[in-house]
């Protein structure tokens, strides 16, 4: 099947065309290699690092105790054999983003031309939200690349190319690296079936859907073990995608206390996206058919999300985090196809500066999971007659990252281990937190509580409030 769009990979010098691709793949390293340890390690990324300690299959088992699939956590052992500094585990991540932003630029200056692929490049390497999950040791920059190379890849499929093989093995490791992959592939039959009604050949969608099946075989294992999951594990902390979070989502300004100048310039940021989708969308016509692709891909995926996330408790931001690809390629093929060479100046001088602004702003901003910190104090103030009670348990995971912890302590849940399900456990009674606190004070002299996000297992706070000693760490998220 081949359709009518043009291909812009010779609308510059190869050498200029090359310098400037590299130049935005190079702004996209120093953004997330810069700080990549600025942040301290946070419960999540404590539990990857603590379960690709385990062996080959207690990795496996650690992670069907969860609520994910397991690829991420093989690749990340498989990196990190022989145990690694926290630079290099969250390093994997890094790279994992940086190559979605270097696919980016390439296909997006193929399909549109050097100006759309440059554009939406660097705003996918300045993202707030692309560069967060990238320095972060867990899957979400993993599941995006593979998500945006599963529909790339789809467009060639469609366009009469080779890549249906290699479409279809990419989606079988998105769904073993992260459920969202559903959405993708929801996406992707949507868009067979438009482009074979298009051109009036089914030929395209069968052979899709036949090879999709064939190779979905190899995941049969694992829908045992995501029935499980889904029916055991509650992700109380998940809600439905309503418009206010798509605003703070997609809006680089607006943190959870917003100025009011933060939420005006969130407005423009957010108004000028649009405004250039839109007009790209509009001015399509050599084009028309990558636009009408991308336009899908996204709009179909963010539809299907919120129908489903009204019924089903999933939806968390960073799911979003592989939308950001087509929804910067229609900003920079709007931007490309602006009339005036002033537009575009004040168009970019818009997106670029209120979005660095704002990657500036959280680059250089700590939040309050500093278990680096509490590591620290612990290390230096603690005694061999004083015990550490960690709430919830995964806190301890935090602090051993940076700490030997040669004093003692208890976790809740008690033994608490990332090979069972961590996050499942009774709340915290009177009665249970009377007869815990007792025990510690007649063996210990001094008890340290240490508490992130403590309402998850203590909501009446019957810990701290049985805790009589002049030392207490407290710290919430």
């Amino acid at each position: 099947m081949s359709g009518t769009w043009e291909t812009h990979g010779r609308s510059a010098a190869p050498l200029s065309a090359w310098f400037m691709c590299l130049i935005v793949i190079l702004i996209a390293c120093w953004v997330r290699w810069s700080t990549l340890t600025f942040e301290s390690i946070w419960a999540d990324e404590a539990f990857s690092i603590e379960l690709v300690g385990h062996g080959w299959l207690d990795v496996v088992r650690g992670t069907a105790a969860d609520q994910h699939p397991p690829l991420y956590y093989l690749v990340l052992k498989l990196w990190t054999t022989g145990g690694l500094s926290v630079f290099q585990f969250r390093y994997l991540s890094a790279a994992f983003s940086i190559l979605e932003v270097a696919l980016v630029v390439a296909w997006g200056r193929k399909v549109f031309g050097l100006q759309a692929g440059l554009v939406a490049g660097l705003l996918l390497a300045l993202s707030p939200l692309h560069t967060q999950w990238a320095q972060s040791v867990r899957m979400y920059s993993l599941v995006s690349l593979l998500c945006t190379l599963s529909c790339i890849l789809l467009f060639r499929v469609i366009h009469g190319r080779r890549g249906l093989l290699a479409c279809a093995v990419v989606n079988v490791l998105a769904f073993y690296t992260h459920n969202v992959a559903v959405f993708s592939v929801g996406v992707q039959l949507i868009l067979v079936s438009l482009f074979s009604a298009r051109h009036k050949n089914w030929a395209l969608a069968k052979n899709w859907i036949r090879t999709n099946l064939l190779l979905g075989l190899f995941y049969v294992p694992w829908l045992f073990v995501l029935y499980r999951q889904t029916t055991q594990n509650t992700m109380t902390w998940a809600g439905p995608l309503t418009p206010q979070a798509l605003v703070r989502i997609f809006a680089p300004l607006t943190p959870e206390n917003v100025s009011t100048e933060g939420a005006i310039a969130s407005v423009v940021w957010l108004g000028c996206c649009a405004l250039l989708a839109l007009y790209g969308i509009w001015r399509a016509r050599a084009n028309r058919e990558p636009v009408l692709f991308l336009f899908t891909w996204f709009f179909g995926a963010l539809f299907g999300m919120f129908l489903v996330s009204q019924f089903v408790q999933f939806f968390v931001s960073k799911l979003l985090i592989w939308l950001l690809s087509p929804l910067f390629l229609l900003v920079g093929y709007g931007l490309q196809r602006l009339p005036s060479r002033w537009a575009k100046i004040v168009a970019c001088g818009i997106l670029f500066g209120l979005l660095a602004s704002a990657l500036f702003a959280q680059q250089s901003r700590l939040d309050d999971q500093d278990c680096r910190g509490v590591a620290q104090l612990l290390d230096q103030e603690t005694s061999a007659a004083d015990i550490v009670l960690f709430n919830a348990g995964a806190t301890s995971m935090c602090v051993d990252v940076y700490d030997d912890m040669d004093y003692a302590f208890l976790t809740y849940p008690v033994n608490y281990s990332v090979l069972e399900s961590g996050f499942q456990a009774d709340k915290v009674t009177i009665e249970f937190a009377d007869k815990t606190v007792s025990s510690m004070q007649e063996e210990y002299q001094g008890i340290w509580l240490v508490e992130f996000w403590p309402h998850w297992f203590d909501p009446g706070g019957y810990f701290e409030d049985r805790i009589q000693t002049s030392a207490i760490v407290e710290q919430e998220w």
